[in-house]
């Protein structure tokens, strides 16, 4: 099933209407969400001026014994993400970056994206220059 819109402003409109006519306090719901976002976001640079991790992060291993605390569960579920630590080992990470190496420099990625317009994303970041290729979810 597709959803197919021919006039935007036009059914913009008619959602707003109808959401009016549902929640007629809209604005004050809007207002609580306003401020309860405030709210989130003051707590979370606190955390991050503190040095905490802004989000979660959880050990592999304790995901895979159930050992994951309650309170990590629920900071989990307040900011919607967690890192997961430690899922395979480091020689295996390592041996999967150097077999993308190896890809990239078989199949002359480089020289093939050295004319390419920058990614607008990451194309600017100065750290090493590091680049997104188009080899995702494929094995070399």
């Amino acid at each position: 099933m597709s959803l197919e819109i021919k006039n935007l402003p036009d059914a913009i409109r008619s959602v707003k209407v109808s959401l009016k006519k549902s929640l007629p306090a809209y604005a004050e719901v809007f207002r609580e969400v306003e401020t309860e976002m405030s709210n989130k976001v003051a707590q979370i640079v606190k955390e991050r001026e503190a040095g905490k991790p802004v989000i979660p992060i959880v050990q592999y291993e304790d995901i895979a014994s159930g050992t994951v605390s309650p309170e990590v569960v629920a900071s989990i579920k307040d900011r919607g993400a967690c890192v997961i630590r430690n899922v395979y080992s480091a020689e295996q990470a390592r041996a999967w970056d150097d077999e993308i190496g190896r890809y990239v420099e078989e199949n002359h990625l480089n020289e093939k994206l050295a004319n390419a317009a920058e990614d607008k994303y990451f194309g600017t970041l100065a750290s090493a220059k590091p680049q997104i290729y188009g080899i995702y979810w494929s094995r070399p």
